[in-house]
């Protein structure tokens, strides 16, 4: 036993009710040696149907391919960066246990709808970008 707890909610709520309950009822250092070594397990319910966190990459767009954002941390849970390129949020547009229909979805909807315009700031474009080529790459199936 290494001495930390491991919070297994049936609704991620509880852990939101509960650490809004420290922060309102405790002072912050209570708060810190409670929360210290919490590893919060199956945080967004069951995982039927849907992606194992082992599955999808920790690096790189699940929905584009771009490389240069952390999508999952080191518990597989989502990190809520947003994507530069199509503007995807880890943790919003999609989690841990998406399916690849969802994903699918949600990069047809970018591709679609803004013919895989760059999201972030324009200095901040690679040089030589091309999304589709990206998509091909990453080996994402890139929509009609």
């Amino acid at each position: 036993m290494d001495g930390s707890l491991t919070i297994k909610p049936e609704n991620p709520w509880e852990v939101i009710i509960s650490i809004k309950w420290l922060l309102r009822t405790q002072n912050s250092w209570h708060l810190f040696r409670t929360l210290r070594g919490v590893k919060v397990a199956n945080c967004f319910g069951p995982q039927s149907h849907a992606l194992n966190a082992m599955s999808m990459n920790k690096q790189g767009c699940p929905i584009c391919g771009y490389t240069e954002i952390t999508v999952l941390d080191e518990f597989n849970c989502t990190t809520f960066e947003i994507c530069e390129c199509c503007g995807s949020e880890s943790g919003v547009e999609y989690d841990q246990h998406s399916t690849q229909e969802h994903l699918a979805k949600v990069r047809s909807e970018w591709v679609n709808a803004t013919n895989c315009a760059w999201w972030g700031e324009q200095e901040s474009i690679p040089n030589n970008w091309n999304p589709k080529k990206q998509m091909e790459v990453a080996g994402i199936e890139i929509p009609q």
